[in-house]
C-alpha cells in the first residue's frame, strides 16, 4: 500500500493569548484544518512566549457542528530569564481528524503561546491502485455521556461514538475517555 499513498505535511501554527476557562471549545483559536481524506495530527508543540502563570491549555476536535475537548496540558508557573527557559512541551498526539475537521485550542490565563500541530494529509491514487489493497479514511467519532447507566447488558441509555462506513466496516485503533467535570466516578473498559 506504500507505492499508492502520498502522504503530505499538514502542519500549522497559531497563538493563543485570551484567558479561556471553557471546556466546550467556545471561544478556541483554529490551529489545523484536515486533508480531503482526513488528517493525522502526529505531535502538537506548546511553546509558551511570556513568563505563564498554572493554568491548562486545551486541545478540540471541531466537525463543524460540534466542538469535543481531546486533550488538555498543565502548565506550570514559569518565570523564564537567562538561565530558565519558558515553558515548552512536546504532545505525541496521534489523533485522526475526519475529513474537514479542525484541531483547536484555548489556554485558561491571558499568557501567550505558539501551539504547533505537526500533521499528515493522506492520498490515494486510483491509476496507482492495485484491486487487492484497501483505502483509509478517518472516521474519528465523538460523544458527551452525562446519563447514568448502571446496566451491563447493553440496554438503557447509550451513546453511538462512531457509525461504521457503508458495507465496508470500521476499524477501530483507539478509544479515549476524557472527563469534562471533576468526578469519583471512573469509567473501565
Amino acid at each position: 500500500m506504500a507505492a499508492e499513498t502520498w502522504y503530505t505535511a499538514n502542519t500549522a501554527i497559531a497563538q493563543l493569548t485570551t484567558a479561556n476557562s471553557s471546556l466546550d471549545g467556545t471561544g478556541a483559536v483554529t490551529v489545523l484544518t484536515a486533508g480531503s481524506n482526513g488528517t493525522l495530527v502526529k505531535t502538537v508543540i506548546i511553546k509558551a512566549i511570556t513568563n505563564t502563570t498554572h493554568g491548562m491549555i486545551r486541545l478540540y476536535d471541531y466537525d463543524g457542528t460540534n466542538t469535543k475537548i481531546i486533550y488538555e496540558v498543565e502548565v506550570p508557573a514559569i518565570t523564564k530569564a537567562t538561565t530558565d527557559p519558558a515553558f515548552e512541551i512536546t504532545i505525541p498526539m496521534n489523533h485522526v481528524l475526519k475529513a474537514g475537521n479542525i484541531l483547536k485550542a484555548t489556554t485558561e490565563k491571558a499568557d501567550t503561546f505558539n501551539i504547533i500541530a505537526e500533521g499528515l494529509n493522506w492520498t490515494y491514487y486510483p491509476t496507482m491502485v492495485r484491486s487487492e489493497s484497501t483505502n483509509y479514511t478517518a472516521n474519528t467519532g465523538m460523544q458527551t455521556v452525562s446519563t447514568a447507566n448502571s446496566n451491563l447488558d447493553g440496554t438503557g441509555t447509550l451513546s453511538s461514538a462512531i457509525v461504521t462506513g457503508a458495507s465496508n466496516g470500521t476499524v477501530i485503533k483507539s478509544i479515549t475517555i476524557k472527563a469534562q467535570v471533576t468526578t469519583s466516578n471512573r469509567a473501565f473498559l
